[in-house]
């Protein structure tokens, strides 16, 4: 089939040897995470990729780069079962310890509320009413960046290992002007005083999309 095209399986529909040799300029080597570059067996900065060996090449490449990081993970691997017994890790399956250590990716914006004190207002004023219907209306990507801004984290918790008080203060004034501000160390926000929920869902989806850094509150 010298010279041929394989219109087959095996990842070369439509190519032909020929025009995939030519246009082919790679060695059996390949580039890691840090910029060096490592051989695919012995003398593979010697030996071309070509027609035959693509499927090999391909294999080789991607054995490389997903293992490159195995010392790391390792690494973490012994800090974890020497807090955890290793033995009791192999009961769980990988998403319920993702859960217990991360906490659930939604945030439940009534376990939030059930953690929050006031101050300068009281849970049944308006304000408050409009912040958490409006909060309860983002999507999960903005209720993300609504913790990441008043937190620092972009999820909650589990229950049984919520500890903290997330902290409402009220600004004196009309604050229509203003964007509302965080105090992520103390868990705190800062809200003016809207005269909308409309206005405030604009603000405060303002300050988690353009101040999501500490130092820029």
């Amino acid at each position: 089939r010298s010279g041929g095209c394989s219109r087959g399986g095996g990842g070369g529909a439509g190519l032909c040897d020929q025009s995939f040799e030519s246009g082919m300029q790679s060695c059996f080597e390949v580039m890691l995470s840090d910029g060096s570059t490592m051989e695919l067996g012995e003398g593979g900065s010697e030996r071309k990729v070509d027609w035959e060996n693509r499927l090999e090449y391909a294999e080789r490449a991607m054995e490389a780069r997903v293992g490159e990081g195995g010392m790391q993970a390792a690494v973490v691997g012994r800090g974890l079962t020497s807090v955890v017994p290793a033995g009791l890790l192999c009961l769980l399956e990988w998403e319920e310890l993702e859960l217990l250590v991360t906490g659930r990716d939604e945030m439940d914006v009534q376990l939030l509320r059930q953690h929050t004190v006031y101050r300068g207002v009281c849970d049944t004023d308006e304000l408050i009413k409009g912040f958490w219907d409006v909060l309860e209306g983002f999507s999960t990507c903005e209720k993300a960046s609504f913790l990441r801004f008043v937190w620092g984290r972009s999820r909650l918790p589990r229950p049984t290992h919520f500890t903290e008080t997330f902290k409402v203060h009220a600004t004196p004034g009309c604050g229509d002007s203003r964007l509302p501000k965080a105090d992520t160390c103390f868990f705190t926000l800062h809200l003016p005083h809207y005269s909308s929920s409309s206005i405030l869902r604009e603000k405060l989806l303002y300050a988690i999309k353009h101040c999501a850094d500490m130092d820029l509150r």
